[in-house]
């Protein structure tokens, strides 16, 4: 693992334009940077797509937590963006984490 891959930098802003001047600021330095949930309630794919835009990978942390088949669909949803990591919320039970697991 390289040393920009030990690092996330956290996006846990709410503008768009200031996460991408955050991203263009750090991407030397950054692998991986973490969109949470009121950035992509704001931005949505946008940033997502930004943070592609320029070889980086993206920590999508959204603590998904409903239904197992809802749950599955949004990591599957998740994959499709070509997100590198996304999490789920264990309280939302063992089979919630193993349907989502196990959907494609």
């Amino acid at each position: 693992m390289s040393t920009e891959e030990k690092l996330v930098l956290a996006l846990d802003v709410a503008d768009c334009d200031y996460a991408v001047e955050l991203i263009e600021t750090f991407s030397s330095h950054i692998e991986i940077f973490k969109v949470g949930l009121e950035l992509h309630t704001r931005a949505g794919s946008k940033i997502i797509d930004e943070i592609h835009r320029r070889g980086k990978k993206v920590f999508l942390d959204l603590k998904f937590h409903d239904i197992p088949t809802t749950v599955a669909k949004a990591g599957v949803a998740a994959a499709r963006q070509g997100v590198f990591m996304f999490n789920v919320h264990a309280s939302g039970g063992l089979d919630m984490m193993m349907k989502c697991r196990t959907t494609w």
